[in-house]
């Protein structure tokens, strides 16, 4: 699996450099978590979200008959 390497302040998860691309191309804002440095409103806001968090809230409607979940690792299936 690849480890979360960015964080994606818009939502307030961590995601891989693939999923960083294309939230980038999104214009979402996605701060690398070793290179970067976070305010304690930004660091706040990550302790409250995180992605167990997020896929509550942008699952809640997802139905996989209709929508199958890509096999990790197979960035081309998120593009």
């Amino acid at each position: 699996t690849k480890s979360p390497q960015y964080a994606v302040l818009n939502f307030n998860t961590f995601v891989c450099s693939d999923c960083s691309a294309h939230h980038r191309t999104l214009q979402h804002r996605v701060k690398g978590i070793s290179m970067s440095q976070f305010t304690d409103d930004e660091i706040k806001a990550l302790r409250n979200g995180g992605n167990v968090k997020a896929a509550r809230i942008w699952r809640a409607t997802w139905r996989a008959q209709s929508c199958p979940m890509p096999k990790e690792g197979d960035s081309r299936a998120i593009a």
